[in-house]
């Protein structure tokens, strides 16, 4: 730290210029870091994954190769997937009426 001397045998510190953690916003962010690295980690990654193995055609341990929304259209064209969506909705319904 730099000091000067206002009168001669006294010292005075000076103030630093910049002290980040002194700022409750500053150290609340850093705080926070950790936090939101594992919510990245655990959270957005398998997101972001899922979405671009969406798109693919990979098979376990082959890599696969962009098809774009193909898959979507199949499951659309899919006569178990309408039952499926139509069970799924029905059962909803039914379990909230009598709940």
């Amino acid at each position: 730290m730099a000091t000067t001397a206002s009168a001669p045998g006294d010292i005075v510190f000076a103030k630093p210029k910049w002290r980040p953690l002194e700022s409750e916003g500053n150290l609340a962010l850093l705080m926070l870091l950790p936090t939101l690295a594992l919510l990245g980690l655990f959270i957005a990654y398998p997101f972001i994954k899922g979405i671009l193995l969406s798109v693919t055609d990979t098979k376990v341990g082959v890599p696969g190769n962009f098809v774009g929304f193909e898959n979507f259209s199949r499951l659309l064209s899919d006569p178990i997937f309408h039952a499926v969506v139509y069970n799924t909705f029905l059962y909803t319904f039914v379990t909230t009426i009598f709940k």
